[in-house]
């Protein structure tokens, strides 16, 4: 995975205003995280920790759909009445397109994983990875009946560059908080239990519903992570309803 998890290594950071938050950003650039100061605070959600008020998590749902893991966690999604966002391979979507609209119409956003899913974006020329972009969104947009404005690269690869021709191309990267799924991690009890461990008003949380032996990990903790959060009041969110909540100071 490109992405390493600041929040997940405590500095976390409570943003207040502006000038504050600029500040922090200096302080994380001075500590040696790399910081793209000219892209839109929200495009570095894995970065910068910013809270919400109430408390509400947005779970994300990456390199979907698929017939077999996607079902299920829609419906445990609707038991705990429970919104959430799904990034999207064009290529699953045109081949699953009933699922990719189902996801929709039960009231989740979704989101623009590229067409199909290369190993690392930032290895791609400019025309290569244009069409990444353009494909994938075109596929999960005419699939799912809705415009597709948010994207998310494979395995959290990035650099100013890739940030930059999405945002140009009307896109908004959200990256994540918290990733239960990393291999060393371990079973599903070990996820709900790093979820619990790290979460807090705002987290961004990755899993999966594509294809793969992990996936069913994530299916199951998806479970443990719903019932655990909800008993901590908790509310789950898409990620446009996450960013509507963030103090527009941080904006």
């Amino acid at each position: 995975m490109c992405q390493f998890l600041v929040k997940e290594h405590g500095l976390k950071t409570k943003l207040y205003s502006s000038r504050l938050a600029l500040a922090a950003l200096l302080v994380l650039a001075a500590a040696g995280f790399a910081l793209h100061l000219h892209t839109p605070v929200f495009a570095r959600l894995h970065v910068i920790g910013l809270h919400t008020g109430p408390r509400i998590m947005a779970l994300t749902f990456d390199d979907g759909p698929d017939p077999d893991n996607t079902p299920k966690i829609l419906d445990m999604l609707d038991q705990y009445n429970a919104k959430a966002t799904f990034f999207l391979i064009g290529v699953r979507a045109r081949q699953y397109p009933g699922l990719a609209r189902e996801i929709a119409d039960r009231g989740h956003a979704v989101g623009n994983h590229t067409w199909s899913h290369p190993r690392d974006v930032r290895l791609l020329s400019d025309r290569d990875f244009a069409l990444e972009l353009s494909r994938g969104a075109e596929a999960v947009s005419q699939a799912a009946g809705r415009p597709v404005t948010l994207f998310r690269p494979p395995r959290g690869c990035e650099d100013s560059r890739i940030l930059s021709m999405a945002s140009s191309r009307g896109f908004q990267t959200v990256m994540w908080n918290i990733a239960p799924g990393k291999k060393q991690i371990g079973p599903p009890e070990r996820m709900a239990a790093h979820v619990r461990r790290y979460a807090f008003p705002g987290a961004v949380i990755l899993l999966h519903d594509g294809v793969g032996p992990l996936r069913a990990r994530d299916v199951r903790a998806t479970r443990l992570i719903l019932r655990d959060m909800s008993r901590r009041g908790y509310r789950f969110v898409t990620l446009p309803e996450l960013l509507d909540h963030y103090p527009r100071a941080a904006r």
